[in-house]
């Protein structure tokens, strides 16, 4: 936002943020279970259960992409007619930005807690770096793409970073 604003104008700052809170919406189910993943992979790990941690990590990996398909059905399917009903016609062309970070949201939500599931098996460093290299790559993506693309370039630099950074944390 702070990048928009500065290459670009309020106007571009108010259609990407306006439909950035429904994006955000594909990680409620996420943030609910998140409480529940974590002490339970912990005593998997104290136990050296390392095969039950990966098939905690699947299996709810599996149930958040079904639970939050709904919210992503709506928000990147239904976009357009969504953001009309919220806010009217004069954020029409905020669908777009909608769809994209819907997507990248969503993404993160079906990949479930390979993040946790990292912490929880002490690869701390590893998640620290990756954490820094997506913040840095997620400035550098929207200082090419916000000046020539305005807030289209904001939402696929953060959609790019939020897939890229899973991506990272699964491998």
């Amino acid at each position: 936002v702070v990048l928009l604003e500065h290459f670009r104008s309020t106007t571009e700052v108010a259609a990407f943020r306006v439909v950035h809170q429904p994006a955000v919406l594909n990680q409620v189910v996420f943030t609910s279970f998140a409480l529940l993943f974590t002490p339970l992979a912990s005593r998997f790990f104290a136990r050296g259960d390392m095969e039950g941690i990966n098939r905690l990590y699947w299996r709810t990996a599996t149930w958040l992409a079904v639970f939050s398909f709904p919210i992503f059905a709506l928000t990147f399917s239904l976009a357009e007619p969504l953001t009309v009903t919220l806010y009217g016609d004069a954020y029409r062309s905020s669908a777009t930005y909608l769809a994209l970070l819907s997507l990248g949201y969503y993404f993160n939500v079906a990949l479930g807690f390979n993040g946790l599931a990292l912490k929880v098996v002490g690869r701390l460093r590893y998640i620290v770096s990756l954490n820094i290299a997506a913040a840095v790559a997620n400035v550098v993506l929207n200082l090419l793409l916000i000046p020539p693309l305005g807030a289209l370039g904001a939402a696929i630099g953060t959609t790019a970073t939020l897939v890229l950074h899973n991506l990272l944390k699964q491998a």
